[in-house]
């Protein structure tokens, strides 16, 4: 009878999931495109609005995840100098800094920023924090040994996300890395999710358009991924 109960529930699972996907998946894996109007503004007011009221330092499973690609990617970080665009609580920033690297801190909230301040002086920690908007970096030419955001992007429309990436670019030095870490539109518990929430209208996060790939925008860009 348990089995039953069992394969019960995963048939109604699997049907709710067969029911679901038309709304909350692409036609195709290319198909899923943000829509070409600016929504900088908007996002800047949601995101205020999020560190003033509800601002997140707890370090996660995905904050591992984000550093360990960081330390693949690039190896030995002690020796860099870094800028994280879009910073929010900063701390994986903190984490990086720990190990030795020079980091900027980039974020156009405030809220954040001080956040992210607090978090690096109560750990004793070095580190600049630049109010900025990642579309008009304020820095000068390859000024950073890597450059790199984690889920900022998927909150802009294509040319945007093309005009934040060459903007990473110009201040990144030759021969050096750039990372940006998006949310996977391939990720189906992730749909899921975003979809119930925006449905009951619990998703907070503003615009978010996630992809399966940044490769096509970062050729837009002019770089090679």
């Amino acid at each position: 009878a348990r089995q039953e109960s069992w394969q019960a529930r995963a048939s109604q699972v699997a049907l709710a999931i067969k029911t679901l996907l038309p709304e909350i998946a692409p036609k195709s894996r290319n198909s899923w495109i943000p829509p070409a109007v600016s929504g900088h503004e908007k996002q800047h007011s949601i995101w205020e609005r999020i560190w003033q009221e509800n601002p997140v330092e707890g370090w996660d499973s995905l904050s591992e995840n984000v550093l360990t690609i960081l330390n693949n990617w690039c190896g030995d970080l002690s020796q860099l100098k870094i800028l994280e665009v879009g910073c929010g609580s900063g701390r994986i920033s903190a984490r990086l800094a720990m190990m030795g690297a020079d980091l900027y801190l980039l974020d156009y909230s405030e809220k954040a920023l001080l956040v992210a301040k607090e978090k690096f002086e109560r750990h004793k920690l070095k580190g600049t924090f630049v109010l900025g908007d990642m579309m008009h970096l304020p820095f000068e030419l390859d000024s950073f040994d890597l450059v790199w955001s984690s889920g900022v992007l998927e909150h802009y429309h294509v040319t945007e996300q093309e005009k934040a990436i060459r903007e990473m670019a110009r201040v990144c030095r030759n021969n050096r890395t750039i990372i940006s870490l998006v949310m996977n539109a391939a990720c189906l518990p992730y749909r899921i999710g975003k979809w119930v929430a925006e449905k009951t209208n619990n998703w907070p996060w503003g615009e978010e358009y996630p992809v399966n790939s940044m490769i096509a925008t970062f050729l837009m860009a002019g770089l090679t991924a």
